[in-house]
């Protein structure tokens, strides 16, 4: 989440949240005193390099065993970026001392059991990737479950599950998805994942970002839970120091659980290098005294595709021909568009609202702005998805005064012609209906509805003028707006149809070719292990009509 405007960096990111802890709202009128006041290119190239199934035989004499130690799958299983024919599956190894290459098999079953196996390989792994492997397996039937693990000579992963999407001419019955952000590991428990490991298998999990955090023990961003504590002890600035973070997080058993036992679509936020950042520079980054800020990223993005359940053919340490934006196909009943609006060419934050107005500024760069444009217009899915980080909706504390402007309320021109492009101003001239914008990054949960300008006549909530819906996420731990705050910011944002202020969880995203269902769970508890959730907030959008019906708001049925 990033700064607020009129204040920058007079204000530490920990002294931010305190005062955020502290916000209170009185009246509809009322203000939150937090304080007044051309693409880029692409990074350097890496050794990262993907490895596609190798269909060997079901041999494993020459693993290597004594390369690697006891708990050598201490980090899990991991899946992702499910295809109607194939899917990505990770684990990483631990070496022993010294060692700087290892052999890893891996198999994929029908069955929990594998008592038939269909797929199997070995894969090479060693020091230039972390000892992290992926494994690419192809040939796959369309909307299956298959099981999967990974095995050496004398030891067995964790069993793991995944699901393929739908044909391409497939029509979908339902889709199930979860929504998740902003997973601060020292300040609370991970529940959210918790709860969602107990879920049926879901078609797929999204993190929009913010997977983890680069902070030292001393600026967590909230109170830090006792033995909550990550690795290094220090701000994340090294490619070592990048690798070990994602390490230290993905010990985590709840975190283990949830990748174990549903596909996930992931994206970076700002937090998986630093806070604030764009393609030149970061908030949260000293040029000099904390290294060159081009090393840093490119650290950044290398542990990241090395630890993350992600396609490296999307890498964009690789080419510049690659990149990490993507789409992902479900049949007939739904395209996601996954959006990078941090490293690759976003622009630098405005510092004020005419900065916010200036034309050249950009979330995304030409290259993606069109990827996302062109793969809407001539999308034959009944739902379009766009996953992303920060807010498109505006989100005001105040009349005319936006909370902050490292959201798309900083890059208003490229968000208005968006939003025009859905509404008919496109080569086709035709209005792009059933456009959904997943969100995290804001520590709060938020349904809203997505005018070019919520002020403007023609905009009636629930009624006309409205271009897409935007459904937005609540942190999985981090600190976001008080509870008590969700009434004044309804009056004040006219297209805000929902929100619940205070607490942590996930959002439910089910897809029928008749309506979209959005379910915000709430965990009862951040500060110690709990599976205790509940229901808030269930909305509703209708095919063909890009506005949010709220059914239930605080669990309670909302009338009228």
């Amino acid at each position: 989440m990033g700064r607020v405007l009129f204040r920058r960096s007079s204000v530490s990111r920990r002294e931010f949240f305190t005062r955020v802890r502290a916000l209170t709202l009185s009246g509809a009128a009322a203000t939150l005193s937090v304080g007044c006041g051309s693409d880029g290119s692409s990074p350097q190239s890496s050794s990262v390099s993907s490895v596609s199934a190798s269909g060997l035989s079901d041999d494993f004499s020459s693993v290597n065993t004594s390369v690697l130690t006891a708990g050598r799958f201490q980090y899990g299983v991991a899946n992702g970026d499910p295809f109607a024919d194939s899917v990505l599956l990770w684990t990483a190894v631990t070496p022993a001392a010294g060692v700087t290459t290892a052999v890893v098999a891996w198999e994929l079953s029908l069955t929990q059991d594998f008592s038939t196996v269909l797929k199997q390989g070995r894969v090479a792994t060693g020091a230039a990737r972390d000892f992290t492997v992926k494994v690419v397996v192809e040939g796959l039937a369309a909307a299956t479950q298959y099981f999967y693990r990974f095995k050496t000579a004398d030891q067995v992963s964790p069993t793991a599950r995944t699901k393929t999407a739908p044909a391409a001419s497939a029509s979908a019955l339902s889709l199930s998805f979860a929504l998740t952000s902003c997973s601060n590991f020292p300040v609370g428990y991970f529940n959210a994942y918790r709860t969602l490991a107990q879920k049926p298998l879901l078609d797929a999990i999204f993190t929009l970002g913010d997977y983890l955090y680069e902070y030292g023990p001393n600026d967590a961003g909230g109170t830090v839970i006792p033995g909550r504590t990550v690795q290094p002890a220090a701000e994340m600035l090294t490619l070592a120091d990048y690798r070990l973070r994602h390490r230290s997080y993905k010990l985590d058993p709840d975190l283990q659980e949830a990748h174990r036992l549903h596909p996930w679509i992931c994206t970076w936020d700002d937090h998986e290098s630093t806070n604030d950042s764009y393609v030149d520079g970061a908030e949260n980054h000293t040029e000099g005294a904390e290294g060159k800020w081009s090393e840093r990223k490119r650290f950044s993005v290398q542990a990241y595709f090395e630890w993350m359940p992600v396609r490296e053919t999307n890498n964009p340490l690789r080419s510049a021909g690659n990149t990490f934006y993507r789409k992902l196909a479900y049949g007939n009943l739904c395209d996601i568009f996954v959006l990078e609006t941090r490293l690759l060419a976003r622009t630098k934050q405005a510092e004020d609202a005419a900065g916010a107005a200036n034309p050249i500024n950009t979330m995304t760069g030409t290259a993606q702005e069109r990827f996302l444009l062109e793969g809407l217009l001539n999308s034959n899915a009944r739902w379009k998805l766009v996953a992303q980080q920060t807010m498109v909706s505006p989100l005001l504390i105040a009349p005319n005064r936006p909370f902050t402007l490292d959201s798309w309320d900083g890059y208003t021109v490229q968000r208005a012609r968006i939003l025009n492009y859905l509404l008919g101003q496109n080569p086709q001239r035709r209005k792009i209906d059933n456009v959904i914008v997943l969100t995290g990054d804001i520590h709060t949960s938020f349904g809203c509805e997505l005018p070019v300008d919520p002020a403007a006549s023609e905009y009636v909530p629930g009624v006309s003028g409205s271009a897409a819906v935007e459904l937005v996420c609540t942190s999985v731990t981090n600190v976001g707006f008080p509870q008590g705050t969700g009434a004044p910011l309804m009056a004040i944002n006219r297209n805000m149809r929902y929100t619940e202020p205070g607490d942590h969880g996930y959002t439910l995203l089910q897809l029928t070719q008749a309506k979209a269902t959005a379910e915000w769970y709430y965990n009862a508890t951040i500060l110690l292990p709990s599976d205790v959730e509940r229901l808030g907030g269930v909305a509703e959008i209708e095919t063909g009509e890009p506005y949010l019906k709220v059914l239930t708001m605080n669990g309670l049925p909302v009338l009228g």
